[in-house]
């Protein structure tokens, strides 16, 4: 496997100025559940993996006021599973994210690496369409 330099930052602006300063030599690593496979079989060699686990904020699930959820890029699919409010208020993506993978992989991957990942075989991009979604980038 190729070598990369890794960084955490602490701050969301800190995670963008790294990709700004390293442009296409930086890849943003959330729970590694793809990406690591993708480097292991070097189909990437980034140059700089910034981690998201670090920055407070991105992993959390809440409802908001009009009946909807806000689900955090760094939620785990197994978060998303098993979180009650998203089992009363979006229950088809409570079982689509219940059937990726392992548990294991269920603890690791997150909502946010699953959509980046862009992988067409995914059922939570295609629920989250269903749903009407609003993704902020």
């Amino acid at each position: 496997m190729p070598s990369y330099d890794y960084v955490a930052p602490s701050t969301l602006d800190e995670a963008v100025g790294l990709l700004k300063q390293h442009g296409d030599d930086a890849h943003l690593i959330a729970g590694g559940a793809s990406l690591v496979l993708m480097l292991r079989q070097q189909l990437l060699a980034p140059r700089v993996l910034v981690a998201l686990r670090g920055i407070e904020g991105l992993g959390g699930i809440e409802t908001i006021p009009d009946g909807g959820l806000r689900i955090g890029a760094m939620a785990t699919h197994r978060m998303i599973e098993r979180t009650p409010a998203v089992r009363q208020y979006a229950p088809a993506l409570a079982e689509a994210v219940g059937m990726v993978a392992t548990v294991r992989i269920r603890n690791q991957g997150t909502i946010g690496g699953n959509l980046a990942h862009a992988d067409p075989a995914q059922d939570p991009p295609t629920i989250l369409l269903a749903l009407d979604a609003v993704i902020h980038v």
